[in-house]
């Protein structure tokens, strides 16, 4: 009974070594799964993207021209960007799973100018130098020195994917000719931008804005993300393949200090973390952890350290001063010894000149042994699974900025699609509310020209009776009673302050609403709107008088003898009680309908007019707000109901891919059975 207790013990340990090592063997399929259904994911969403929109979708199709247009492009919108960010991050879930199949990249990585190149080259252990010391590049690129390659033979990685093959000669003149390309476009773009400034007088608000639109729109940023270059006769690329990076802390264009950290860590598998042992003091541990810190945050913390070892690099440099040098390790251990599990000392030129000269005694004495023995320790055991846990780290990282990118601009197009779809309906009302306002005057106007027509029609009818010429007669109707020139320079006045109102109106609203990505920048925006003007506004009201009852009233007092006759005579006698009773009464009504009847002609021309702009101004509006919106996500400016869809279409399927990256039931490990099964 207990042999058989045994046999089944060892029969199930047995079993379940060979689940571990399956297990083992299956974290590499595991994570190439789990980096190609992210990457799908993303590509299927720009396809989207770039067919809602106008943007182009250049990934994989063709190699970046180096002597492109860097001034005066067309600006760069909400749109553009996703779709460049997009484009940026495919390739880079692409590389992760070339890189499974590669050898274990190391990269050096440190602020400052701490002999990374130098220590690099040390670790090669060739007598030519392949990383260039001391310059500090202008190009955020990494280098990439690896065994497979022939010497003469170099790989340009683009950061849409795009691989160019060239010689070692061909690459260092792209190489240069970009960086002369990066360093003359931001000298140019920051005078530019200073002139600017001084010219606009613009604020500090207007100047941060200025700075963010000039960087993505006229700076000059190289394509080229990586080189690969060839050097098959080094011994230490049997194994590791090691990068050179660019300074963490680079300077933009203008003058600000960034930490890139993250531009290159996440294509890791391993790196030495390179300290500078001439910096090394009690007297600024502060800021020597607040810089160190502030790296690893942006690498995911403390435990980004786990796959790194630290380099206290230059030690050489110490060892002048004795005693020094045991000092300076104690404090490099204080300070960042619960960063770091070891930290290594190291001289870069020593140990360079140890490795050219097979020097063991020096290669012993520089730390080139010691920090060969610490590599293989740390990641050559382990060299698959660590690449595998690195390779989904970066994945969960690109999935993060993915998200982040798409969530960004799915807030932005939400917030404006809602802006443009309630543009309209408040410009109507406040247009409404403003032509009510004109109208009221008008009116009031109007209204008052008719109290007093009324109110001085008998007297102005007894002085007409006065007036014996007919040409004055006609005159004094026309210019005094119905004041004909009077009636129509009020109503071209107020046509005028229509026509200045609502198209003052029309330019506020354009301005509080205009789509733009620079709102203090905005305030220098002008309107340019076209509404109908007075000229083409052709006023037909008919002023010249013409009415029976004048006639009447001639034929009246021509019966009395009296025509045009002394004052004396029209207002004594029979007759001038029989024009006063009767003939009067209907003459005053006749002039008062006339009144009238010009009051609703002009009414009626300038609610015409009034309307006429009011609609015209809609337009204007509708075009001033669509067209920006249109130009800020690439939609193509037809009616607006058709851009509220393409933006809502873009809006569904940016949910969609957000749904599916946070998809909690996703299994791209094989179930235990099928383990055991295979």
């Amino acid at each position: 009974m207990i042999k058989s207790d045994t046999k089944i013990n060892e029969q199930y340990m047995h079993i379940l070594k060979q689940l571990s090592q399956k297990k083992r063997d299956s974290i590499e399929d595991t994570t190439r799964n789990r980096i190609s259904f992210y990457r799908n994911i993303s590509g299927n969403y720009l396809e989207k993207v770039t067919k809602y929109t106008s943007s182009s979708n250049q990934v994989e199709r063709e190699t970046p021209t180096l002597t492109k247009v860097v001034f005066n492009q067309k600006e760069s919108n909400y749109s553009s960007r996703l779709c460049d960010k997009v484009t940026s991050i495919i390739p880079l879930y692409q590389n992760l799973e070339k890189d499974l199949d590669m050898p274990f990249k190391l990269f050096v990585m440190g602020p400052g100018n701490y002999g990374k190149s130098t220590l690099i080259n040390s670790l090669l252990g060739t007598k030519e130098k392949h990383a260039i010391e001391n310059i500090r590049p202008m190009t955020w690129k990494i280098d990439i020195f690896e065994k497979k390659l022939e010497t003469n033979k170099v790989i340009i990685v683009y950061k849409n994917g795009i691989r160019k093959h060239c010689s070692k000669i061909e690459a260092q003149h792209m190489i240069d000719k970009e960086e002369s390309k990066t360093k003359e476009s931001k000298q140019v773009v920051k005078k530019k931008m200073n002139e600017y400034i001084v010219k606009n007088k613009l604020g500090p608000k207007e100047k941060k804005e200025l700075k963010l639109k000039m960087e993505r729109d006229e700076v000059y940023y190289s394509d080229i993300v990586e080189v690969h270059w060839g050097i098959p006769n080094s011994p230490f690329l049997s194994q590791f393949s090691i990068v050179d990076t660019p300074g963490l802390n680079q300077e933009n264009f203008s003058g600000e200090v960034r930490n890139n950290v993250q531009e290159y860590y996440h294509k890791s598998d391993g790196v030495i973390w390179l300290l500078d042992a001439t910096a090394i003091s009690a007297k600024n541990t502060d800021k020597l952890l607040n810089d160190l810190d502030e790296s690893l945050q942006k690498m995911g913390g403390k435990r980004a350290t786990e796959n790194m070892i630290a380099v206290l690099n230059r030690i050489d440099l110490v060892d002048i001063i004795p005693g020094q040098r045991e000092q300076v390790i104690k404090d490099a251990e204080r300070i960042y010894g619960d960063r770091f599990n070891r930290i290594i000392p190291y001289s870069a030129l020593k140990a360079y000149e140890g490795a050219i000269n097979k020097n063991e005694k020096l290669m012993d004495q520089s730390g080139r042994n010691n920090l060969l023995n610490e590599i293989r320790y740390t990641f050559f055991q382990d060299a698959k699974m660590i690449q595998c846990e690195k390779k989904n780290e970066a994945c969960s990282l690109y999935n993060t900025d993915m998200k982040n990118t798409i969530e960004d601009y799915q807030e932005q197009l939400k917030k404006d699609s809602m802006k443009l779809s309630g543009a309209l309906p408040i410009a109507n009302e406040t247009l409404a509310e403003e032509a009510t306002r004109l109208s009221k005057e008008y009116k009031s106007s109007l209204n008052s020209y008719i109290e007093s027509f009324s109110r001085e029609l008998t007297q102005k009818l007894e002085h007409l009776n006065t007036v014996t010429d007919d040409s004055e007669k006609n005159k004094y109707v026309n210019e005094v009673i119905f004041k004909h020139s009077a009636l129509l320079n009020e109503s071209k006045n107020f046509m005028e302050e229509a026509h200045i109102s609502i198209s003052n109106r029309t330019q506020e609203i354009i301005q509080e609403n205009h789509f733009t990505q620079y709102e203090h920048l905005n305030k220098l925006y002008t309107v340019s709107i076209s509404l109908p003007s007075l000229s083409k506004a052709k006023v037909k009201t008919n002023l010249n008088i013409s009415m029976p009852s004048i006639g009447k009233f001639a034929a009246y007092s021509a019966g009395a003898g009296l025509l045009f006759g002394p004052i004396g005579a029209i207002i004594g006698g029979g007759v001038g009680a029989y024009f006063s009773n009767k003939a009067r009464q209907k003459t005053m009504d006749s002039f008062m309908n006339e009144a009238v009847r010009i009051k609703e002609k002009l009414w009626l021309e300038y609610k015409l007019f009034l309307k006429k702009l009011q609609n015209t101004a809609k337009n204007e509006i509708m075009e001033h707000l669509k067209q920006p919106f249109c130009d800020l996500y690439n939609i193509e400016n037809k009616e607006l109901t058709d851009v509220i869809d393409s933006s809502n279409l873009l809006l569904t399927c940016g949910t969609e891919v957000l749904q599916e990256f946070e998809r909690k039931d996703l299994r791209f490990a094989p179930l235990v059975k099928a383990l055991i099964l295979s």
